[in-house]
């Protein structure tokens, strides 16, 4: 096994020394070792973006959102959805786990507008699935919204799921 300090503060070295390629070798060898590594994990997802590898901001980005949620530190995962949200504004995924982090830090309405963005995006690709989560979750924080509560109803009609309609009326 790799002794995991010496590798790191070798990785720190090249990039204080703008070897960026060479550092990223160094934390994905890291980063076999110790996947849940924090430091790690941003280290990738801030090389990614200057090395231009979008895919993989977005990648290591997730994964220390994740991260963060598992250890259930929300503020540091809210920080990083936005971040992904400002890399890749068309993220669905990312959007969903904004609203539920901050349905569950008690930003309502940041909540249910992030919830709206996200169910809308998820019928436009086809997703009726999510699409219903995510109008479930928004006529649960905007009660008195008939027009969630319509859209709800509808979708779960059209979805074979018809009790779910019904309770949405």
């Amino acid at each position: 096994m790799a002794n995991i300090e010496k590798l790191f503060q070798k990785a720190e070295k090249l990039l204080q020394k703008e070897k960026f390629d060479s550092a990223r070798q160094l934390f994905l060898e890291i980063l076999d070792y110790e996947p849940n590594n924090e430091a790690v994990l941003l280290n990738l997802a801030d090389l990614s973006l200057h090395l231009d590898r979008p895919e993989d901001f977005l990648r290591y980005s997730s994964l220390l959102a994740d991260l963060y949620i598992s250890r259930k530190d929300a503020s540091k995962a809210i920080v990083t959805c936005r971040r992904i949200l400002k890399a890749f504004p068309d993220d669905i995924p990312a959007l969903q786990k904004l609203a539920l982090l901050l349905k569950e830090s008690g930003s309502k309405r940041e909540s249910a507008d992030a919830f709206r963005d996200a169910a809308a995006a998820y019928q436009s690709e086809g997703n009726s699935a999510e699409a219903l989560e995510c109008l479930r979750h928004l006529v649960g924080l905007e009660p008195g919204n008939l027009e969630a509560h319509i859209q709800l109803a509808k979708l779960a009609v059209a979805n074979s799921k018809p009790s779910l309609g019904a309770t949405a009326l």
